[in-house]
Order: structure tokens, then sequence, then C-alpha cells
């Protein structure tokens, strides 16, 4: 998304000659005519990425040349939070706050001195506020967190009751370990416990926008601490409402697709014990851009609250296979009752898969257990 064409041409010169005019509003002695003819030069030649850079550089420039050769980054924070228009009122889209990503850029890689050190926390973290209100601030915070986390998970907890929605999801998505397209923050990843505090205050907020965040920042904990993740869903789901319920499935839905048992309880989904099953695909063989279909049989000795599963078994270049599990059906088994059910397996290259010839499986899993499959063959 972030490299394609048409959203790289957003950043052109008349985005940056606006952007100017912004700042100067808040910086009288800002020269936006300089600040313009320095960022555009070579602009159209840089992918989205390097044009966000060249902008915040020269942003960087213009601000400490109107300090008078020395930038002063804390009244540049103070002159730039003057000059933002008024906070967006709804949290459907936030793509009209894009001419505030380089003023993001410039906070992330300005605000340190040569020894990596912050030049002034406290008006980074203003400035921030203020900015993911206009837009977000998930990626300007980065360094900071990474810099000292203690300090920024402190600071980021006491904006948890913020009035303003956008700050609230600012404080989640600000420590999500593995953000995408985010710099990785290594020592949440290794140890995610200081962020669980801020996410438990935030896992009951009234927005959805903010919810789905805390869902999303839990997710990555439990691709690297799956007990942990599912102690902190297990401790929210007891008691929980429906929303309480819906975040922690969001939450939890990469161990799911495991099978992680751990995972799959925390929802009520037990050891398929006394469940057979018995699956067909066909045709048995199948040209790469074609279809087969999957029918599966199940029979319960017992009742069972089920999350029936199919799990494709793909060969990979080198011959080996590799699973993908697709969601298939939620179903409550009663003892002896037959459930049938049946799905197309569309078998089209994607860009986030490719196909190779080869024998597949096409299997079925019952709460995160394989119990039964047939294979094909890809021609």
């Amino acid at each position: 998304m972030a490299e394609s064409a048409a959203f790289k041409e957003l950043f052109s010169g008349s985005f940056v000659r606006e952007l100017g005019e912004q700042i100067r509003r808040g910086a009288p002695g800002f020269d936006a005519g300089a600040f313009a003819e320095n960022a555009t030069q070579g602009l159209s030649e840089l992918e989205f990425s390097g044009r966000v850079q060249r902008i915040a550089d020269a942003l960087a420039r213009a601000l400490a040349e109107s300090h008078g050769g020395t930038l002063d980054f804390g009244r540049a924070c103070h002159e730039l939070e003057r000059g933002l228009p008024e906070p967006l009122r709804t949290t459907k889209s936030m793509e009209v706050g894009r001419l505030q990503w380089p003023v993001g850029d410039w906070i992330a890689r300005h605000g340190f001195d040569a020894a990596g050190d912050p030049l002034d926390t406290g008006a980074a973290f203003q400035l921030m506020t203020a900015l993911t209100q206009r837009f977000t601030s998930e990626f300007a915070v980065r360094p900071y967190v990474a810099h000292d986390p203690g300090d920024s998970v402190r600071r980021l907890s006491s904006l948890t009751a913020h009035p303003n929605p956008h700050v609230r999801r600012w404080c989640s998505e600000g420590l999500r370990p593995r953000l995408p397209w985010g710099a990785r923050l290594n020592a949440l990843v290794e140890d995610p416990a200081p962020l669980v505090p801020v996410l438990d205050a935030l896992v009951d907020d009234p927005e959805e926008y903010v919810r789905r965040s805390v869902a999303n920042t839990l997710g990555d904990v439990a691709k690297d601490h799956p007990g942990l993740a599912c102690e902190v869903a297990s401790r929210w789901a007891h008691g929980g409402d429906a929303e309480r319920l819906r975040t922690v499935r969001h939450a939890l839905r990469a161990p799911i697709k495991a099978g992680e048992p751990r995972a799959l309880a925390v929802l009520g989904f037990g050891p398929p014990d006394g469940v057979r099953a018995r699956v067909t695909v066909a045709p048995g063989a199948v040209r790469i851009g074609g279809s087969v279909e999957v029918r599966a049989e199940l029979v319960a000795d017992r009742p069972l609250r089920a999350l029936v599963d199919l799990r494709v078994e793909y060969v990979k270049a080198n011959g080996r296979r590799s699973p993908k599990v697709f969601k298939w059906k939620e179903v409550e088994l009663t003892p002896g009752a037959r459930l049938e059910l049946a799905r197309n397996l569309d078998l089209v290259p994607r860009t986030t898969r490719r196909l190779h010839p080869g024998r597949h499986a096409a299997n079925v899993q019952v709460n995160g257990v394989v119990l039964g499959g047939a294979e094909f063959d890809l021609e």
C-alpha cells in the first residue's frame, strides 16, 4: 500500500506548499518558500518513504534557519503544534490527516542528538499527543519506546483516559511490538509484560476503533508469548460481555488458527475427543487456476462446541508442504448426529501465495486438532 504509485504521488509539490503554509501559521519566522524549494528537489524521483524523509529533512533545516541556524527542538515542537488544524472528528478514516505524515517523521528522526538521546522527550510527547488527534503518532513514538520503554509506557499509560479516542488508540498502537510498516520494538517483543496494564485500561473502551487496536496489540504478544496472551485473554473473557469477547477472539486469532489448546480453551473449545471425520476432495487432480470441492463429514460421541477449520497443505518450491488454515464453521455437535460440510478451494496464484505442482492435502481441523484429510494433485 505505502509503495503504490498512486499513494506516493500524494506527496507532491502542492502537498509541500500546503504543509509549509500550515507550519508558518504556528512559526511566524518560518520561510515556507525556502522550505518548499528544498523539499521538492528531486522529490518526483523518490518512492513514498523517500519522499516523506526528504520533506521531513527540509522541515528540520527550515526550522533551524528560523531559529538562527541551530534547531531548538522544544521550541519547534510548540510551533508545529500551534500550526496544526482542528482535531479529527471521526474515527472512520485517517487519510484526511496525511499532511501531518512528515511531521511525525521529523519527530522520529530529528528528535535525537548525535549520541541517540532524545533532545526533549516531554516536548516530543506533547506534540505527538496533539499530532495523533489529526493523523497518527504510532510511528513517530517508536524510537522513544525503543530508547526508554519504561518511560514511554508510563507516559502512554497516563493518557489511557484521554477524551480523544485517537489518543487512547495511540496508547495501544504505539506499543505494538510488531506494528506493520513500523520498526520492531525488540524490548517489548522480548518482554511484553509492561504493556499489559495499558491494554487492561483500554479493553472496554467505548470506541471499537480503540478496542481493535487493543486486540491487535495482544495479537502481537501472542506471536511470541502465547502463554501470556492466553492468560490475559482468559482474564478478560471471564464474565466479559459480547464486545469484550469479540476483542478476545480477534486477539487470539493467530494461536487459534495454529491450534493452540490454551487459546481455544479461552473461547470454550475443548479437545475433540470422540469426534470422527471423513474428508473427500474432488477432482483428485486439478490444474493451477482451477478449484476442488472439499467435503467433510463429522460425527461426535458427545456434545461439543466445535470450531471447524480447513487446513490446506500447500506444496512449496522445495517439494515440502506448508499448512494454511481457513475458517470453515462454528457449530454445536450433538451425539450421533451427522454434520456434512462442503466448500470450494480455489487454486489460483496470489501475491501472498505462490502455487507449485505436486501432491497437496486438504484436512479438517476441529478445535485445533486434525481429524482427517484427503490428498489431491495440482498439475
